[in-house]
């Protein structure tokens, strides 16, 4: 006789035998296609995707072993400026500590390096191997997050989804492996650092948290309001946060004084902070930041909510500390402008309160699913990383990639929203996210109600969670990497440039003109500014217009703000379609607007040796 099997039906478990086989098999199939289906994917965006960060990183890594063997340590960040590879963008900006991690793990590459002067940049094995340690880190924050959820989760099956949910989720690879951002790094330690505070082991929990905060000070996100739930008595918080600033303190000691240290790590700690300041709201002539007084609340909660205690069920002294966890890292994602791959920070801890009420799983997950969605496409159609045209043929296929004939657009994917006009719906899919994000937690909020029917229900797991995401992240590493790759189209540019010397709100208007070489239709025009004036105020305006040369007839205008540009990036602007005809003159102009405010700054366009601005029509 076939053994029975537990059925969730209601409130009542009851047994319903012989239906097991089929069932059993069919979810053994299920499992293992999943995790092929996750491995693959994950395997294709570690091989295909390239963002210049990592061997940056890698390049400074280098650097320190370098300082390290010729005694220049204390000087390690202007020899890191001064013999950066011509391939790396960014010099060392990061604390010491994450190149010391990165060091260690291209041990390898740093050695044969010094032996016989291996030019590690233009390594294929090289960058592979150095990027390899985000694949190490997101299957050791997807064990930690696993053990978390098994605190409170006996269901074996739920966790293996709620942990392939982690790895397929297209804001865990994007940033992990389209991006190539180390932020996955900082996510296992706190995740691990996590685990040990539930499990009440105060030493690994210190230990983890004290290394994940040189890495990246958001950690402190987690880290404050968790012993605030823990610990009541001012001197013994004071006291429990000397351990987690020790290292940072001890590795700042050699470099006392040093105007390079100072230099570089001011720019990213700005750049960081600014983020966060500058993502204020105005009431009145008052302006708070959202996170920040958010994040001050939460902290008084728990500064003043009595700990869990031990009566009642276990899941209760779980339940709450992930939940506080989870709320912080939401809203920073929520209300901060955050660079796109930091989403990744958020993505454990929502999966987390996935699992919080067995009543609404189905929900949850597709909460969870939908939201995480919709901010990788708000992601794909406004932040500039994913913009890049070199995001999809620099590594492995960049020597097995037969490129059609034409040149690389500026920037595919970017081109692909302005073109179809699709980037306007960008503040819909972050609403949706946010929204998603928002109700797991008044959803999931750990309420007595909440942790009794945690304790005592069963979890009605569906076959179908994972294949859903992975089809709607698959479908978007698609999409990049068609657009990213494949979609060249020939771009019509008005002249080369030379410098950026010409100020359109003091030497304008600028025009230049170009004779269309074919008929065509185009629907992007990018250019180039040296825009001092990135702020977060408007001061002035460009009008932009294109206007048929021979016949003076006005094609398209519009007007941006300065502020909208940034320094020496290029800026896409959508102009709708507008149909070229062959041997035709276009004018385009660029005028500046309200000249008579006092408080206007330059506004330089690239121009070529005869002054006039390079503009691009793709």
């Amino acid at each position: 006789m076939k053994e029975a099997i537990p059925v969730n039906n209601g409130e009542k478990t009851v047994k319903r035998a012989g239906a097991s086989s089929f069932g059993q098999k069919l979810t053994g199939v299920l499992s293992v296609s999943e995790w092929v289906a996750a491995c693959l994917m994950i395997a294709f965006a570690f091989f295909v995707f390239y963002y210049t960060d990592f061997s940056d990183t890698l390049d400074n890594s280098v650097m320190l072993g370098e300082s390290v063997v010729k005694g220049q340590f204390g000087h390690y960040y202007e020899y890191a400026a001064h013999h950066a590879h011509e391939l790396t963008v960014y010099t060392a900006n990061y604390n010491v500590f994450l190149y010391f991690v990165f060091l260690i793990w291209n041990l390898p590459t740093f050695i044969v390096h010094m032996i016989n002067g291996f030019d590690y940049m233009t390594s294929l094995t090289a960058l592979l191997w150095c990027k390899a340690i985000v694949v190490f880190a997101m299957g050791f924050a997807a064990s930690a997050m696993r053990k978390i959820i098994s605190l409170w989760v006996k269901d074996k099956r739920l966790i293996r989804i709620l942990t392939l949910l982690f790895i397929t989720s297209s804001c865990t690879v994007f940033p992990a492996l389209v991006e190539s951002q180390y932020d996955i790094l900082s996510v296992a330690l706190m995740l691990w650092g996590l685990y040990f505070y539930l499990n009440g082991r105060s030493v690994p929990f210190f230990v983890l948290f004290a290394i994940a905060v040189p890495l990246k000070m958001f950690a402190l996100f987690i880290y404050i309001p968790l012993i605030l739930l823990r610990e009541k008595r001012i001197r013994f918080i004071a006291a429990e946060f000397i351990p987690i600033f020790a290292i940072n303190f001890l590795l700042s000691i050699p470099f006392h004084g040093d105007r390079w240290y100072e230099i570089c790590i001011g720019s990213q700690n700005r750049d960081a902070v600014e983020l966060i300041v500058n993502s204020s709201v105005k009431i009145g002539k008052l302006a708070f930041c959202p996170f920040l007084a958010g994040f001050l609340v939460l902290c008084v909660f728990c500064f003043i909510r009595r700990p869990p205690g031990k009566e009642g069920p276990a899941t209760g002294r779980y339940l709450l500390p992930v939940w506080v966890s989870a709320a912080s890292m939401i809203m920073f994602v929520c209300l901060v402008e955050i660079r796109s791959y930091w989403v990744i920070l958020a993505v454990p801890f929502i999966l987390m309160l996935v699992s919080f009420d067995p009543r609404i799983l189905t929900a949850n997950i597709l909460l969870s699913v939908a939201g995480t969605a919709c901010y990788t496409v708000y992601a794909l159609a406004t932040h500039w990383v994913l913009s890049s045209e070199t995001l999809a043929n620099t590594l492995i296929l960049r020597d097995r990639l037969k490129l059609p004939d034409g040149r690389m657009t500026d920037g595919g994917v970017r081109g692909f929203f302005l073109k179809k006009n699709l980037d306007v719906y960008a503040p819909v899919f972050i609403t949706l996210f946010i929204a998603s994000c928002i109700v797991l937690l008044v959803l999931n909020y750990p309420a007595r109600g909440l942790v009794q029917r945690q304790a005592e229900g069963q979890y009605p797991v569906k076959l179908w969670f994972v294949s859903l995401q992975i089809m709607l992240c698959a479908f978007l590493l698609a999409f990049v990497f068609i657009c990213a790759s494949s979609s060249i189209q020939e771009y019509i540019s008005s002249g080369k440039g030379k410098d950026y010397s010409t100020d359109v709100l003091t030497e304008g208007p600028l025009y230049t003109e170009f004779v269309s070489p074919d008929d065509r239709t185009v629907s992007v025009l990018s250019f180039r500014a040296k825009n001092n004036a990135s702020k977060r105020y408007v001061r002035s305006t460009v009008e932009i217009t294109v206007e048929n040369a021979d016949t003076g007839e006005e094609l398209f205008s519009t007007f941006i703000g300065t502020v909208e540009v940034r320094n020496d990036r290029t800026f896409r602007l959508g102009i709708g379609e507008l149909h070229l005809k062959e041997g035709t003159t276009y004018r385009i102009t660029f005028s500046g607007c309200d000249l008579k405010n006092k408080n206007s700054e330059s506004f330089r366009l690239e121009c070529d040796e005869n002054g006039s601005p390079v503009v691009r029509l793709w």
